[in-house]
């Protein structure tokens, strides 16, 4: 979760993870507090700290930290948002998932950077034809 925040789904702490934090985490305070608080129509970025926080997954120093990356990432465009998470996708060898991520950037806003990511995309998925054609329109 902290190399890779932009990953993180829009709404985590949902019924699903609550649950798992009562059962699996066996911390069922917590749980209820969480959806207590998420009623109450509490931020979803609040709600993840609390439980980051509550759960000692980080350090403070850690959260300060992911506070702040999480901030860069609000200020960032649509389209630099989504290339960004292709990038993470990438990193990750999930090429289809990032190729997606790349092709919505470059359809919201398009660039050679994006299109040459595309067509790195299609050479590790070994779509050879669309990546010389992704390659053929950067030149």
């Amino acid at each position: 979760m902290g190399k890779y925040p932009l990953l993180i789904p829009e709404h985590f702490v949902d019924h699903r993870l609550l649950e798992w934090v009562s059962t699996g985490l066996n911390r069922p305070m917590l749980s209820e507090k969480l959806k207590q608080l998420k009623d109450m129509g509490e931020r979803e970025e609040r709600l993840l700290f609390r439980l980051l926080r509550e759960c000692s997954y980080f350090t403070e120093r850690e959260l300060e930290d992911f506070s702040l990356e999480l901030r860069r990432i609000q200020a960032l465009s649509e389209p630099e948002r989504k290339e960004r998470m292709g990038d993470s996708f990438f990193s990750l060898k999930k090429y289809r998932k990032a190729l997606d991520a790349y092709q919505d950037a470059y359809h919201l806003e398009e660039n050679g950077r994006r299109l040459r990511k595309i067509a790195e995309s299609y050479l590790y998925l070994k779509q050879f034809q669309r990546a010389g054609d992704a390659f053929a329109k950067i030149v």
